[in-house]
């Protein structure tokens, strides 16, 4: 075989390795896309798992424990709180929404990686956060979605919130370490009013539990 033809054959057949190679990821991504689209999110519950204190507001606490009286500042704020006062941010709720993530194939999913929302009505849009990595097998996947709910002035809207949504985009691969395929998400859903009002109830209970300490009984009533 003259060099020519030799050169020709050698570089075919680099193409062709190639052009399989990227034939296969190609497929690989169709196939992983083809899972997303036949896989369903639903909402199983809202719920708020603890609460913490701003560094300002723990700070202002932990120096008052070793009183035989209360911080005035301290007083102040448990007395605007118990009258449904926020005038700064006093700390932190951790929101945990439950989902189930129903595969109705019969492949597995690696995520890879996500950029999601949630958002209650048009009180607030907070990130959210996975609980842990996870792969999405054939059938019901439950998942966690943490987000971290500002405790100020909204915390007393929250019983007015009657949606909430989860919105972004997830990356997901046949394999831990495959090709990524992107899906957009922007799923709406309707929460009970009791729902919401034990959130906000919650979180306003847990407030004047940590701020309040061992000597809210020598509060003077308001």
């Amino acid at each position: 075989m003259k060099p020519k033809f030799f050169c020709l054959a050698v570089f075919g057949l680099i193409a062709l390795v190639a052009m399989s190679f990227t034939g296969c990821s190609l497929v690989k991504k169709v196939q992983a896309a083809n899972i997303l689209i036949h896989t369903k999110m639903d909402y199983k519950e809202l719920t708020m798992d603890s609460v913490s204190l701003a560094p300002e507001v723990l700070g202002l606490v932990e120096s008052s424990k070793n009183n035989f009286m209360p911080n005035p500042q301290v007083i102040s704020l448990i007395q605007d709180l118990s009258q449904g006062i926020i005038k700064t941010e006093l700390g932190k709720a951790h929101l945990n929404s439950r989902v189930n993530l129903e595969n109705q194939t019969k492949d597995t999913l690696w995520i890879l990686s996500f950029k999601l929302d949630l958002e209650l009505d048009d009180l607030v849009s907070l990130p959210i956060e996975m609980e842990k990595k996870t792969v999405l097998v054939p059938g019901d996947n439950e998942m966690h979605l943490l987000s971290p709910f500002p405790l100020d002035v909204k915390l007393f809207n929250l019983p007015n919130v009657k949606t909430i949504r989860v919105k972004g985009y997830i990356e997901v691969a046949l394999e831990q370490n495959g090709k990524p395929v992107s899906q957009d998400f922007n799923i709406k859903y309707d929460i009970k009013p009791e729902d919401v009002q034990a959130l906000k109830d919650f979180a306003q209970k847990a407030l004047m539990k940590k701020i309040a300490k061992d000597w809210v009984k020598l509060i003077p009533k308001g």
